[in-house]
C-alpha cells in the first residue's frame, strides 16, 4: 500500500496492489503512508467528500483519510 502527496503538484497517488504480492516498501519525502501487507483499498465519494481507506486481509483499517470539497 502507498499514498503519495507531492508538494506543489495537483494530484494525489494511491497504490493498492490488490491481488499482488506484498513487496518491501520504500518512502519518498512526499509519501504519507506505506505498508507491506495484503489487502485492498476502498473509496467512498459524496458531493462534499472523498474518503479512502487501506484495509489489510484481516479486515483491519491500516490508514484512513478524506478530502473535502
Amino acid at each position: 500500500f502507498e499514498y503519495d502527496e507531492p508538494e506543489g503538484l495537483y494530484f494525489k497517488q494511491f497504490i493498492s496492489g490488490a491481488g499482488s504480492e506484498a513487496r518491501p516498501v520504500t518512502s519518498a519525502p512526499y509519501t504519507k503512508f506505506t505498508a507491506q501487507d495484503y489487502g485492498f483499498m476502498t473509496v467512498s465519494v459524496t458531493q462534499k467528500k472523498l474518503l479512502f481507506q487501506f484495509i489489510n486481509s484481516k479486515g483491519k483499517i491500516l490508514y484512513s483519510n478524506n478530502f473535502s470539497k
